[in-house]
């Protein structure tokens, strides 16, 4: 046999650019890909969880608020020989819940005063064992134990009111 002096056998492979093979790029894509999916999967899953934290950091707050205002007996009422008999934590709506406080007066008549309205970001919901949480004026707890579930999706975190009025 004899030399063969085509075009292409005259290549030396160090005359050839150094590179990636298609493979070889195929696997590294690929293996970006799966990571990408996973981190974004876990990330999507973080995020609905600090969104569902948020809810109940707010829930929780109000509900502190609505029993701060209980032990201060704070009147906001009409008339000014009412004395405040309990601020309550209502829900209005699956979406929003009011904190009202509740004022007796001499005569017994019963009136009410608006502390404050909130409504719930979109996608949450919650039930609630009772409503409305009535918290008693100078430090003497609720009427009965409540648990207030909020609910994100398929995530559900849980609110208790105890009835010496401790929110966990």
């Amino acid at each position: 046999m004899g030399k063969d002096n085509s075009p292409i056998s005259r290549i030396k492979f160090r005359d050839i650019p150094p590179g990636f093979t298609l493979i070889e790029t195929l696997v590294a894509v690929a293996i970006v890909a799966a990571a990408f999916s996973f981190g974004y999967a876990s990330f999507r899953e973080f995020s609905r969880r600090q969104y569902l934290e948020s809810s109940i950091r707010s829930v929780r707050g109000d509900l502190r608020l609505a029993q701060e205002q209980a032990l201060s007996g704070k009147k906001n009422c009409a008339d000014t020989l009412s004395s405040v008999t309990s601020v309550n934590f209502d829900w209005v709506s699956p979406k929003s819940y009011k904190i009202i406080g509740e004022c007796i007066s001499p005569t017994f008549d019963i009136s009410t005063f608006e502390i404050k309205t909130v409504t719930l970001p979109a996608n949450i919901s919650h039930s609630l064992s009772i409503d409305p949480i009535k918290f008693k004026v100078l430090g003497q707890g609720v009427e009965t134990q409540s648990v207030i579930t909020v609910t994100y999706g398929v995530i559900n975190k849980t609110i208790t009111v105890t009835k010496t009025g401790e929110i966990r």
